[in-house]
């Protein structure tokens, strides 16, 4: 914002007590424009650059104070006070992360603070900040800008704002007639007037054509312009400084004709003033959003926060109320104040000094604006009541920064506090909060969060609509995490951030605030991220229940904010994923699956937004599908000598039957848990027994040795029993009789038995590896190939023990068999391809029981030097190093250009992305590599191969002939 640079701390008003409710108020003034026309389209206009506006100075800071009514040295401050309900805790309901998510403008002008804002449309993004603007679409492409405000009004005039670029702006999509405004400020003789605010309306939907322009004229200063949308009116508020001296004179409250400007006719503007002996400071309008308008006729309402500390009285928010009457302009009103008691807090942070919220890196702080409501007040009508959400910075004690938000209704009998909060769940800071409800009733806030061990971020929290009233349930999340603080002397930050809802499904959240990369005075950058309060939850299967091949049973989900899901499976407890149906309704809620043959102990179900893949529910753990199920006879009563054989095994036994006993078996692909040192499994099958309050004495198992794999040594043979499937397996022994393997066993409720062996000299150690290749990978599956892994010792030089090449399926997936690993040692796992980068596994792994999993996909910290790309949710080998010298570089490229050039296809080392074709798609996954001058990343100590030169060498000269043998053709 830019204000007048004196800061003004006269006491103006008693702070000991409460004002007297001032009366209904009636216009100063009705006035028309100065100026008013319809501009060319945007997009046909010159587009004016951003410019730094001083060369000369680092540090241009544009100025702003606190509430100018406030006297720091005479508030007495509570250094004891606790906000009573401050929220210190994280919400524990888990959400979405963000589904866009991208830089917006950055400093251009070596100012600050940036006064972030902007809004969504049907199918734009806005943005503004201190003197310039920009066009996106929703996937984040630039379509304007940016440019400075100054374009928009260039051609307006002859006037004195024409050429200024002032600042203050504000961007609003006015969902009810789909037109856009923006605004700012323009003070041409500053301090003196007069002084103008400049709106433009857009004539249609797109920000890109012609808008309708209304410069309304001020004699004494508009300063900090908030705008609000009403179906009757633009609301604005403003504080008042006089012309020449600066002084604060009070506030301002203005609506401008809508319908005219919607029109691009002349239009009003209808002011309301107060004077410094009411208690009005930095008002903000309220800005309605949602298919269903305000009751007709409904004033349009300002809000403000009122710290009793400061003002005297209780702790409040106080409400004018605005009516507009255009046949009658001086018929029009301004409410009386009408307060709302709120819980009690403390805005006073650091006692209004800016250098306040903590940086990390260095002693300079910044300001947390706790004077005031931040930007924006929200509306919303939902038929049976009203609601409005606001938010500002408070301090929970000891100046710690949190923020309080409230949600007021209306059902028909005036405005109360419905819900109120703080959140401040941890010792860090937040602070230049924004708020907003979506059309469910849900909320969210973003805000800035910093300490003196953190560079300042970007997060976002909030809760569903039947939540515990006061609470934010939702987990908090990061848009962005900086890693950079300010360290400008004018320790300025943000002054306003937006949060919007998106009008297209009135449930999508757009969030815009400020972060910094870098450390330094003021080289602020903004970021733009949406999301959605929504959630999915698997309810069945959940884990634990034994299922049948080929039986049907419900998949059953709740969701919130979400349109359609897909449901998939999983026969290796979650590593990878088959399909059971692309795409359901997610407002079913259930699916009949019939299930396929999978014989397996570790199926997981899934079911993923389509909108959103980062938000799954899925089985909080793994469940049985049984190759068959059977059930001991007789039923009940008594039997000396009672036999069931299941798929090679027999149970013998004294029983007495009182319930039911089911026998369950599965593919011996072992559930996680422990087994016993040096055990291998080798029965093709495990069973699960399960005994409802039936007595089994003198049990014995059998099974022929026949039926078991790979067993050198008879002898070795040992049952292995758990009791719980997250119980660790233990040897119940077991005798050779015969060509019979026997062991006596005791039924539990719940018994699982296996057969293992300790002589594992026919077992190959096995890597089952999880890996993506970036170029493959289009984001939900890859392109299957060949890779070559290697084993390497964990220690120093890394010597290669061991290598083999396989295939990663769709999924990722392969299995790798290694004669040379042996139990119990760590190794690095090392993954080559013909067109990636080696990639290395973070740390050395073991194998246990001849067997080593290993996920690169789940993070970037998987390998190491965190050396992978992420595409969607997951995390991938970088594409691009053709030669195999460790880098992506020129050479690279100049394979890929080569190929392209010559219209190369097939099974090709140039095409990235396995489409058969080398074509600019493949010239683009490693132009941008080489940009980012992506390399191979290793230990520390780990001797490079020196024949990279000589492979590359022969590469050329193999593509040299192919392209004479082309030639000649």
């Amino acid at each position: 914002m830019r204000d007048i640079f004196t800061l003004l701390i006269s006491v103006l008003l008693p702070l000991n007590l409460i004002l007297p409710q001032g009366l209904i108020s009636h216009p100063d003034k009705v006035n028309y424009p100065v100026y008013t026309d319809k501009s060319r389209p945007l997009i046909s206009m010159k587009m004016i650059m951003p410019l730094k506006e001083s060369e000369s100075s680092e540090e241009y800071e544009i100025p702003n104070h606190v509430r100018p009514t406030l006297n720091t040295n005479k508030i007495i401050k509570d250094e004891n006070f606790k906000d009573p309900i401050v929220q210190d805790k994280f919400g524990p309901l888990q959400i979405s992360s963000t589904i866009s998510n991208f830089d917006g403008m950055s400093n251009a002008c070596s100012c600050y603070p940036p006064d972030i804002n902007g809004d969504v449309g049907p199918n734009h993004i806005v943005q503004s900040v201190n003197s310039q603007f920009q066009i996106w679409n929703k996937s984040g492409v630039s379509l304007y800008g940016p440019a400075d405000l100054s374009t928009l009004w260039q051609d307006t005039g002859p006037g004195a704002w024409v050429g200024t670029n002032d600042g203050d702006p504000i961007v609003l999509y006015d969902q009810i007639a789909d037109r856009w405004l923006i605004s700012q400020f323009a003070l041409p003789s500053y301090p003196s007037g007069p002084f103008y605010e400049l709106i433009a309306i857009s004539s249609t939907s797109d920000p890109l054509g012609a808008y309708n322009r209304y410069i309304f004229s001020f004699t004494d200063m508009n300063d900090y312009p908030k705008i609000g949308v009403w179906p009757d009116g633009y609301y604005m508020s403003a504080n008042i400084f006089a012309s020449g001296s600066g002084s604060f004179l009070g506030t301002g409250a203005y609506v401008m004709e809508r319908d005219s400007m919607l029109a691009g006719r002349p239009a009003r503007i209808v002011s309301f003033t107060t004077t410094t002996s009411n208690i009005e400071w930095s008002l903000l309008p309220s800005d309605a959003d949602g298919k269903i308008l305000p009751p007709a006729g409904a004033p349009n309402y300002f809000l403000m926060a009122v710290d009793g500390a400061e003002y005297g009285g209780t702790d409040r928010l106080m409400y004018r109320a605005m009516h507009v009457d255009w046949i009658n302009p001086a018929n029009s009103t301004y409410g009386a104040e009408t307060d709302l008691i709120v819980t009690a807090f403390d805005e006073n942070m650091c006692n209004f000094s800016r250098n306040c919220i903590p940086q990390s890196g260095t002693n300079v702080k910044v300001d947390a604006i706790s004077d005031r409501l931040m930007h924006r007040v929200q509306y919303r009508n939902f038929g049976s009541y009203q609601a409005i959400v606001a938010n500002h910075t408070v301090d929970v004690g000891s100046d710690h920064a949190g923020i309080r938000w409230y949600e007021l209704r209306n059902t028909g009998s005036g405005w109360t506090v419905y819900q109120q909060g703080t959140y401040a769940p941890d010792a860090t800071h937040r602070w230049m909060g924004s708020i907003a409800m979506d059309g469910d009733g849900n909320i969210a806030a973003g805000y800035s969060n910093s300490s003196s061990t953190m560079y300042p971020a970007i997060k976002y929290a909030g809760r569903y609509a039947g939540d515990a009233l006061g609470t934010f349930s939702l987990a908090e999340q990061t848009i962005i995490a900086g890693t950079g603080s300010q360290t400008g002397k004018g320790y300025r930050w943000g002054d306003y951030s937006m949060m919007s809802v998106d009008p297209t499904d009135d449930a999508t959240f757009w969030y815009m605030n400020e972060y910094l990369s870098t450390t330094g005075t003021n080289p602020w950058k903004t970021r733009i991220a949406s999301f959605k309060i929504s959630s999915l939850a698997l309810n069945s299967p959940i884990g634990g229940e034994s299922w049948t091949n080929g039986s049907v049973h419900n998949i059953t989900w709740a969701s919130t904010g979400v349109n359609n899901v897909k449901l998939e499976y999983s026969t290796d407890n979650g590593t990878s994923w088959n399909n059971i149906i692309a795409s359901i309704t997610a407002a079913t809620g259930s699916f009949a699956w019939t299930l396929p043959t999978l014989s397996n102990d570790l199926v997981k179900i899934k079911a993923t937004d389509l909108a959103n893949s980062s938000l799954t529910g899925q089985s909080t753990n793994y469940f049985s599908v049984a190759n068959n199920t059977s059930t001991l006879s007789p039923a009940t009563g008594s039997n000396p000598s009672t036999n069931f054989t299941g798929t090679g095994i027999t149970f013998t036994g004294n029983v007495t039957v009182s319930g039911s006993v089911t026998v369950n078996y599965y593919s011996s692909n072992i559930a996680p848990g422990t087994l016993p040192g040096g055990v291998k499994i080798v029965s093709p099958y495990f069973w699960v027994v399960t005994n409802t309050g039936t007595t089994f004495t003198n049990g014995k198992m059998t099974i022929p040795l026949a039926f078991l794999t790979g067993v050198g040594n008879p002898s070795t043979l040992q049952w292995l029993k758990r009791t719980n499937k997250g119980d660790a397996w233990t040897n119940i022994g077991g005798t050779i009789n015969g060509s019979n393997l026997e062991s006596n066993v005791a039924f539990n409720s719940f018994s699982e038995f296996a057969i293992g062996s300790t002589d594992l000299s026919n077992f190959v150690p096995v890597v089952t590896l999880t890996a993506l290749i970036q170029g493959l990978y289009n984001g939900s599956s890859m392109v299957s190939d060949t890779v070559t892994v290697e084993l390497h010792s964990a220690s120093s030089p890394y010597t290669l023990i061991d290598t083999q090449k396989g295939v990663l399926n769709s999924s990722g997936v392969g299995s790798f068999s290694f004669l040379s690993a042996v139990n119990g040692t760590p190794y690095y796992i090392v993954i080559k391809h013909r067109n990636g980068v080696e990639t290395w596994s973070a740390t050395g792994n073991i194998f246990t029981s001849s067997a080593l999993s290993y996920d690169m996909t789940t993070s970037k910290s998987q390998a190491y030097g965190n050396n992978l790309v992420q595409k969607g949710s997951k995390w991938c080998i970088y594409s691009g190093d053709i030669t195999h010298d460790g880098l992506v570089d020129l050479s690279d490229m100049a394979l890929v250009d080569n190929d392209n050039t010559n219209a190369v296809s097939g099974y090709t080392v140039t095409d990235l992305n396995g489409d058969g074709i080398v074509d600019l798609t493949d010239l683009a996954i490693i132009d941008n590599n080489n940009t980012l001058a992506i390399s191979k990343v290793v230990p520390s100590g780990m001797s490079v191969s020196t024949d990279a030169e000589v492979q590359f060498e022969l590469l050329q000269k193999s593509i040299i002939n192919d392209n004479k043998s082309r030639n000649k053709k």
